[in-house]
């Protein structure tokens, strides 16, 4: 158990160093913000909203952490980041598809 330990280290290193090479192309970027979107948007409900009675009442607190605030920011810059590249996508396409129609001509 003990050497597992003493590698999280480089197993933290080697996901760092993977992340880092993943984000530098633009559709690694986007990815990244998917997963790590999705990834929040359930560990915020697991965590800081969870559902039942004694959800309710722990969230009252859960909520104010900075776990929770940080779950919070992330799944909201996700949300707009996700949205503004197919706002993105769609004005390239149409762009590509105005270019074709008045090449024809």
């Amino acid at each position: 158990m003990r050497e597992y330990i003493n590698k999280i280290p480089e197993y933290l290193q080697e996901v760092r160093q993977f992340v880092t090479n993943v984000a530098k192309h633009p559709m690694g970027f986007y990815l990244i913000w998917v997963i790590s979107h999705y990834v929040c948007v359930h560990m915020y409900v697991t965590y800081c909203a969870p559902l039942g009675i004694k959800g309710f009442f722990t969230s009252i607190f859960m909520t104010s952490t900075h776990v929770c605030h940080g779950l919070s920011w992330i799944i909201y810059q996700g949300g707009h980041l996700l949205f503004h590249m197919w706002v993105l996508l769609g004005g390239w396409i149409m762009t590509n598809i105005i270019r074709l129609v008045y090449k024809e001509e």
